[in-house]
């Protein structure tokens, strides 16, 4: 009724997702065959990520999962730094695949969502430390292992204090990625700082 109603092509999607639920599945096609019918009839370029994301998930429950591989590509590009938009967009699209009995995975590499990390490292070693523990001598090979493995588990947010050393050498490089990181100091600012 609100598809009807409105003629909005998330109503529509969400209306031939509930069908495909319900087991209805002509009225799944029908109703995925109108949400395509009006985004298609304006530019497919000035659509919004949210018509892009009806249009992908449309042309999913017809079956036509190349299509859909492109719309969702668009959809993800215009909201690449909005996380909680595609991780939205991944569990509608998942339910579905789970749904046409196809792999649930099937479009993760396209809605991709940063990884989390929580991190906990060795403040540089002050000169009067009698044991060397974490020398300034290795800063650097320490940065590069941070930002290696930043890249390769795709992490890009990450939870950590801020003392002198590693900490603050994940946040740096996190940062350089376009992660964002979130500190969490153990006690109280002044003190923090003076420690």
């Amino acid at each position: 009724e609100s598809f009807e109603r409105t003629s909005d092509p998330s109503a529509g999607s969400e209306a031939a997702m509930l069908a495909l639920q319900l087991g209805d599945q002509a009225d799944c096609r029908s109703l995925a065959q109108k949400v395509l019918t009006l985004l298609e009839r304006g530019h497919v370029d000035r659509l919004t990520h949210r018509q892009l994301a009806s249009g992908a998930e449309a042309y999913l429950l017809l079956g036509e999962t190349d299509q859909a591989r492109q719309w969702y590509r668009k959809a993800g590009v215009l909201c690449a730094d909005h996380h909680e938009i595609l991780a939205n967009m991944r569990k509608q699209a998942r339910l579905t695949l789970e749904r046409l009995s196809l792999d649930r995975l099937t479009l993760d590499d396209l809605l991709a969502i940063p990884r989390v990390a929580a991190f906990a490292g060795h403040m540089v070693d002050a000169p009067e430390r009698a044991i060397p523990r974490f020398p300034s001598g290795k800063v650097e090979a320490v940065r590069s292992a941070l930002s290696e493995r930043l890249r390769i588990l795709n992490i890009g947010y990450g939870f950590c204090s801020a003392a002198r050393g590693s900490d603050i050498l994940f946040i740096e490089e996190l940062k350089k990625t376009g992660g964002r990181p979130k500190v969490f100091l153990p006690f109280p600012r002044e003190h923090f700082k003076k420690t």
